[in-house]
């Protein structure tokens, strides 16, 4: 599955979708092994049901006997009995088939795939309480410096905790399609055992499939192997991706603190936190340097109600703002048209600035001043950037 683990920590739609994509897949998944378990209780209700009018032909068989008075009675007497003996042997071979297959696969979608969707349930609902912790952040007036700390630590505690149980839910995702191929393969190999043991009359068929056996076998053992090898590497991969993200968070939170808030006891709780993350080694920007994305808040005026915010993946690149919301769907901007500047005018709300385009204004509020810096001087350098390509398209062709 085409899940990123640094997707996982931005949270962004990408990711999004691939997650989306991943619990179709799984869904598909669980609803054809419900499917192969409804045939197979239904091919058991069948082979029972035949089982037991095989039982009736043979008493029948039985009783013809008892008033037989010709030679042949004791071989008819071996026949019926070599019959009895095979269908009792069907009958231990239909239980088996219940035992090796039936009732693990019950056990399996009750275990492995609720195991899954609880570990679902806890991600979309750390989602929904980090939209709203974000929420509650973004509406903090400038002088509600209680609040503002309040809810920033709120939502830094949110993001800890949708950021882990995210990668949890990306593990599990990873690794269960080879869990659930290592299940099957595991009970086909029992139930083919079950085959063999049953239909011993055929042995050159019986020695072909038991050579098949082996193979299943050993390869099931070298599956094994590798699932332990990549689970170890996707944990090793998922430690250092999320405890570089939460040491990212954490300088944020940092930054916060020191220069927005002021609180300078608070901040060195934290700075003793991120000391916790000198080990993690230090990567290059995922971006150039113009270029970012992440989210913001965005303001447009309404004429009646003021400003009407909603919260928006927004990125800039090529001399772009892009914004992306669930519901409003994909916006571009051309920045060659625009002005930015850096405070908004009858705004009460924190680390807040202005985007000046043709069509509207509108007003982005970042989590931080330094953020709201970082927005600013990118999309400055895109404008100067796109300015410069207009005027000498030569240069950069």
């Amino acid at each position: 599955m085409g899940l990123s683990f640094e997707e996982t920590v931005q949270h962004s739609p990408v990711f999004k979708t691939a997650v989306q994509r991943a619990e179709n897949e799984i869904t598909g998944q669980e609803t054809r092994l419900n499917r192969l378990l409804s045939l197979l209780v239904k091919r058991e209700e069948q082979t029972r049901q035949i089982l037991e009018t095989s039982r009736l032909v043979n008493l029948e068989f039985e009783q013809l006997m008892v008033t037989s008075t010709t030679p042949l009675k004791d071989t008819l007497k071996k026949y019926t009995s070599a019959l009895q003996h095979w269908e009792e042997s069907k009958e231990r071979h239909n239980e088996q088939i219940r035992m090796v297959l039936i009732d693990p696969l019950v056990d399996f979608m009750q275990t492995d795939f609720k195991k899954l969707e609880l570990r679902k349930q806890q991600y979309h609902t750390a989602v929904k309480e980090h939209l709203i912790c974000s929420t509650e952040y973004a509406e903090c007036k400038k002088e509600e410096v209680t609040r503002l700390h309040a809810s920033s630590t709120t939502l830094f505690n949110a993001n800890y905790n949708m950021t882990r149980l995210a990668a949890r839910y990306v593990l599990q995702l990873k690794t269960f399609s080879s869990k659930r191929d290592i299940f099957l393969t595991s009970q086909l190999s029992e139930l083919l055992t079950t085959y063999l043991t049953h239909h011993q009359l055929g042995s050159n068929i019986a020695l072909e499939v038991e050579s098949q056996r082996d193979t299943f076998t050993e390869t099931l053992v070298e599956t094994k192997k590798g699932l332990e090898a990549t689970t170890g590497e996707l944990k090793e991969e998922l430690r250092v991706v999320v405890t570089r993200a939460e040491r990212a968070q954490t300088m944020k939170l940092l930054n916060l603190q020191l220069y927005d808030l002021h609180m300078n006891e608070e901040a060195t709780k934290t700075a003793a936190k991120l000391n916790e993350y000198t080990n993690i080694e230090e990567i290059a920007p995922s971006s150039p340097p113009d270029q970012i994305h992440g989210y913001l808040w965005v303001g447009e005026k309404s004429a009646v109600f003021g400003h009407s915010w909603y919260r928006s993946w927004c990125r800039v690149k090529d001399g772009m703002l892009v914004l992306q919301n669930a519901d409003k769907g994909e916006q571009r901007i051309n920045l060659k048209l625009c002005q930015v500047k850096s405070d908004a005018y009858n705004i009460n709300r924190a680390f807040c600035f202005t985007l000046f385009s043709p069509v509207r204004p509108l007003v982005l509020q970042a989590q931080s001043s330094q953020d709201r810096e970082t927005w600013i001087m990118i999309m400055h350098k895109a404008i100067a950037n796109a300015i410069s390509k207009a005027r000498h398209p030569v240069l950069y062709s």
